[in-house]
């Protein structure tokens, strides 16, 4: 029998981890695979570094720790799911029989009548129940105030549109468009009536829906597993390193407590090395720790050859961002870039959550790719949590070698979308001239991107994006860099997605009911969908549906498990949890019983928009 280096692997990792001596096959397999042996005695180096750590004494308030996550929030679900598997007991015959005669009693005294519904509230209420949203748009839309045009007002439309089209007549709305327009005023009533309420918000629902209340947390534990997974694939880690120094400073608080309880010097928690597992070196030196180069390797910015810059747009940039998209995937290279992200102090927890970590990069221009995570320079992590963190960015590096950093994913919607701006700047990465652009959105929306590129190989050896404010959110630097450099000491990956792909339109086929957003934010449009078993956990499938604008991407995710039809108990509706970090923001919760994810670089207005357009399909 033989196997896959990775197969081998995980052979030799469980078989290991039970304490079994290894097989002759095994062993012989190591011992004429030279990548296998590296790879035991790296396996065997870091256990016994583990089993060498001290251990340390559970803070006493673990247990209550413990016992507030697992209930916080999902006590109800719980609750419904015991009661539905109660079978209660039956009720007697002679229980139907009494009630039979009661109400035959009631009904001969008249104690049962009803008025009649008048025919004409029905018909109303029949037409109100086919078309639903419009009802409640007419209706919120009654209630605003009418206000007259201007008699100028008119005049001054003829005269513009004789100006822009010469001698014809000027043309009036289509009732398309007046339609579009009425839709558009009835969205911003009901957007204008939500942000008026708060932070806690029970939005505007049919009567006979259930209504949708959203919470703002500031803390990736109020997430659920699923929703804190994809968030932090899609920023890099950050959620986890927030919530590592959340845990730390609350471990540091207890512990300095036990010890003054005592009567001794509490020794501070937490302080711990910022060098990745195995080396000591921080700061500017993890470029020469990760890859053998030199420690400061300087990036020089110059004058352009022309003044000024130069907007390209609807299509029009350079043929150099032709190359872009596809330059990761097939041109070989290697490197050690410095990744930082940078987020406003959060007002409820009081410090900030900036991220700033090393990370290496191999690519063999082939599709295949590997992104091993280094140092971690901020926040300040203990070993132990350090260990964890790059344990978990290791098994994200398919999300952040796809969707993390800037890449045109749709030429067509790019060129809708966004423009491009010849800085005239010129910049020298690790030895490697590149040319800076700026791309940013040509509604003003979005943020900017300061792209420093490879003309030659269409390569970003510097990625820079801010606010319209000119505020930096996250920055890319490669600290190290080479072309067709040697890749024999690096495992792979293949470049497909873990999501299998499915036909939105043939859902019914796949065992579930499609949940499909018809109103995706402003300039984003479908571009796939994919399936994915264990996404949340061991056997649950998820569906997550992907809008792109040409180069941020809006993933839309639920659980393809039919909810229960007991669904609420309390009577006060779906509650759904929204998340704000950096640029990015979450929404998450359950939606008429299925669990729902909607996350990307929009706010949380579009968001909601989305997800209630979702619910029509359902």
């Amino acid at each position: 029998m033989t196997h896959s280096c990775n197969e081998l692997r995980e052979l030799m990792m469980a078989e290991g981890l039970r304490g079994r001596p290894l097989s002759r096959e095994v062993e012989s397999r190591v011992g004429a695979c030279e990548s296998c042996a590296r790879w035991v005695a790296s396996f065997e180096r870091q256990v016994a570094a583990l089993v060498e750590l001290p251990r340390r004494q559970v803070p006493a308030s673990l247990e209550g720790r413990v016992v507030a996550a697992l209930h916080q929030g999902y006590r109800e679900d719980r609750a419904i799911s015991e009661l539905s598997q109660v079978g209660g007991p039956g009720a007697p015959a002679e229980l139907d029989a009494s009630l039979e005669d009661l109400f035959s009693e009631l009904r001969a005294e008249g104690l049962l009548a009803a008025p009649e519904v008048p025919s004409e509230l029905e018909t109303r209420v029949d037409e109100d129940l086919r078309d639903l949203p419009g009802a409640i748009s007419a209706h919120m839309l009654g209630k605003l105030e009418s206000l007259s045009a201007p008699d100028s007002l008119a005049a001054r439309i003829e005269a513009d549109l004789a100006a822009s089209q010469g001698t014809q007549a000027p043309r009036t709305l289509s009732l398309t468009v007046k339609r579009r327009l009425a839709a558009g005023l009835a969205a911003a009533a009901g957007l204008a009536i939500w942000a008026g309420l708060g932070q806690n918000t029970e939005l505007v629902s049919p009567p006979a829906l259930t209504p949708l209340v959203v919470i703002s947390v500031d803390a990736g534990s109020d997430l659920s597993p699923a929703a804190r997974r994809l968030f932090n694939s899609l920023t890099g880690g950050a959620l986890s390193a927030h919530e590592r120094v959340r845990v730390q400073r609350e471990e540091a608080i207890a512990n300095s407590g036990l010890a003054a309880r005592r009567g001794a010097r509490g020794a501070t928690v937490g302080g711990g090395s910022s060098a990745a597992l195995g080396g000591g070196a921080s700061g500017a030196n993890q470029a020469s720790a990760l890859s053998g180069s030199q420690q400061n390797p300087g990036t020089r910015t110059v004058g352009g050859s022309h003044s000024g810059n130069q907007a390209l747009t609807s299509g029009g940039a350079p043929p150099l961002f032709d190359q872009i998209a596809s330059a990761p995937l097939v041109v070989a290279t290697r490197g050690v870039r410095r990744i930082q992200m940078f987020f406003p102090r959060n007002s409820h927890s009081g410090y900030s959550s900036d991220l700033e970590y090393l990370e290496e990069i191999a690519t063999d221009g082939l599709g295949k790719y590997a992104i091993l995570p280094g140092a971690v320079v901020t926040p300040n992590l203990s070993s132990t949590s350090l260990a964890e963190f790059q344990l978990l960015q290791s098994g994200r590096e398919g999300f952040f070698f796809h969707s993390r950093d800037f890449s045109i994913r749709d030429a067509a919607l790019f060129g809708q979308n966004y423009k491009v701006t010849d800085t005239g700047l010129q910049m020298t990465v690790c030895g490697v001239n590149v040319t800076v652009f700026d791309v940013s959105r040509l509604d003003g929306g979005g943020h900017v991107y300061r792209l420093g590129i490879d003309s030659s190989t269409g390569i970003i050896l510097f990625q820079e994006v801010t606010g319209h404010d000119g505020v930096p959110i996250s920055r890319l630097t490669y600290e190290s860099f080479a072309y067709n450099a040697d890749l024999s000491d690096v495992e792979l990956r293949d470049g497909a997605s873990v999501w299998v792909p499915f036909d939105i339109n043939n859902s019914a086929a796949l065992g579930f009911r499609m949940m499909h957003p018809t109103a995706p934010p402003t300039g984003y449009s479908f571009q796939g969908a994919g399936l994915l078993t264990g996404f949340a956990n061991g056997s649950e499938t998820w569906a997550q549906l992907t809008y792109g604008d040409g180069v941020d991407e809006v993933f839309f995710a639920f659980s393809t498990t039919e909810p229960s039809q007991m669904l609420s108990i309390s009577g006060k509706g779906d509650t759904l949890r929204s998340m704000n970090l950096g640029p990015w923001t979450m929404i998450e919760g359950k939606i008429r019983g299925t669990k729902t994810i909607a996350v990307g670089k929009v706010d949380e207005a579009e968001l909601l928009l989305m997800l209630q357009s979702a619910l029509e399909t359902r």
